[in-house]
């Protein structure tokens, strides 16, 4: 009986400014990349484009469903709305009145954002998800009649994130109001600050009207050129997810473009830890690695919103000049010729990653132990659900932190999983010892 083993090849494709370029994994390398211009300057119609064209270009991903996975890194391509108007419904113990409130919200008149209306309920929980004071929903009656056809809200309150339900309850009364009102939930992003949340649930909803036009449109496209290739998106983290999810939790992608680049200066390089230095189109940047990724900080420092509860590569950028390269720790300067993409290359090198991230209550070390080892267990299934084996799977973080609020019963838990497919240490077949030396 013979035996066929076919290696895996996985595509990483990143809109480059002028154009989409494509990177392709097979065989343990990085082989060649392709790229299409823009066409009159839209980046989503020019990855369409060359999807159509990767089975031409690499025929031997048709041969025996050799495309395993394709990976898109589109931070460049989500551009939040934030000129359609929002309402911020905040439920908390102290009342207040309803109105337009600019100057709590610094981080909107920075973006020249549309004025939210902002509409106080009474209600909220405590540390140990205990109701304060009991949700009165009634000023919900005094929001005007919609004026578009899926009108925005996000619904924050205090203590969501361990009992969620006077968040829910507003938005069974929203959608009551408003059918078809699009609504984002704070608990639905971990922070233990009640701005950073409600900041997040807004920048997530002004994404997600065109992050569901990217998914549809890549979807389609690449399920007609490759039907049994796996799609995912590159995040914010330094990993990938299903693209269904990007429509989801678009912020969780929104940013995502200096950690693809480490992850692909890292792979040119074949370096996995250790301090990393690369340079593209003038701009140093360095991060630390580990495993192939760059570090990770537990919240997103947005350029234009602030502090948003997504975790994101700590990479950290200085204006410079000269050629593009990397470098890592004990590795050689490579200069990296300017047709290559390092975003393309990394897209096509990222784990699959997910996370955990929640309050709970406990009420010994017993149960915080079983609480820590059941959410690492669903976590790891959440990876397997997605097509990895389960023997690819990783716990890479695992943290229990005691809260803020002086409850020993109450921790927090942050768990990161991935799935790491085999990495190239190789560039365009030349294998590439720990030194980086030629072997």
């Amino acid at each position: 009986m013979h035996i066929a083993i076919v290696l895996p090849m996985r595509f990483g494709l990143h809109c480059a400014g002028d154009r989409v370029v494509a990177a392709a994994h097979d065989r343990g390398a990085i082989r060649s990349e392709v790229s299409v211009p823009l066409l009159g300057g839209d980046p989503l119609a020019a990855t369409v484009q060359l999807l159509s064209k990767l089975g031409d270009l690499f025929p031997q991903a048709n041969a025996h469903d050799g495309a395993t996975s394709l990976t898109f890194e589109v931070s460049e391509m989500l551009k939040a709305d934030i000129a359609t108007p929002a309402h911020l419904i905040r439920i908390s113990p102290r009342s207040a009145t309803g109105g337009h409130d600019p100057f709590s919200l610094p981080w909107l008149a920075a973006t020249g954002a549309a004025t939210p209306m902002i509409l106080h309920l009474p209600g909220g929980h405590d540390a140990r998800g205990q109701e304060i004071v009991a949700l009165n929903a009634s000023g919900l009656k005094d929001l005007p009649p919609a004026t578009v056809v899926a009108p925005r809200f996000v619904v924050t309150a205090v203590g969501s994130l361990l009992n969620p339900e006077h968040e829910l309850q507003v938005g069974t009364s929203l959608l009551a109001k408003f059918p078809g009102a699009n609504i984002e939930y704070g608990h639905s992003f971990h922070h233990t600050s009640f701005a950073v949340r409600e900041r997040t649930a807004y920048v997530n909803l002004a994404l997600r009207e065109q992050a569901d036009a990217i998914v549809t449109s890549l979807s389609v496209a690449a399920s007609s050129a490759f039907p049994r290739a796996r799609l995912l998106v590159a995040t914010n983290c330094g990993g990938s997810i299903p693209l269904t999810r990007l429509a989801v939790t678009p912020v969780d992608a929104a940013a995502s473009l200096r950690a693809t680049e480490a992850v692909g200066a890292a792979a040119f390089l074949g370096a996995t830890s250790g301090a990393l230095s690369f340079e593209v189109g003038g701009t140093v940047q360095s991060c630390e690695l580990d495993r192939g990724l760059p570090s990770v900080v537990p919240a997103l420092q947005s350029e234009s919103f602030g502090k948003l509860a997504t975790p994101a590569s700590n990479v950290r950028t200085a204006s410079s000049g000269g050629e593009d390269h990397a470098h890592a720790e004990d590795f050689h300067t490579v200069v990296i010729p300017h047709h290559e993409g390092l975003a393309a290359r990394g897209a096509a090198n990222l784990p699959r990653v997910d996370w955990t991230m929640s309050l709970i209550q406990i009420a010994n070390e017993t149960e915080m132990i079983r609480a820590k080892e059941a959410a690492e267990s669903r976590l790891h299934a959440r990876l397997v659900s997605t097509g990895v084996p389960p023997e690819q799977v990783r716990t890479v973080e695992s943290l229990v932190t005691a809260t803020s609020y002086g409850n020993p019963e109450v921790i927090a838990l942050r768990i990161r999983a991935i799935a790491h497919e085999e990495r190239p240490l190789a560039h365009n077949d030349l294998a590439v010892s720990h030194r980086g030396e030629p072997r």
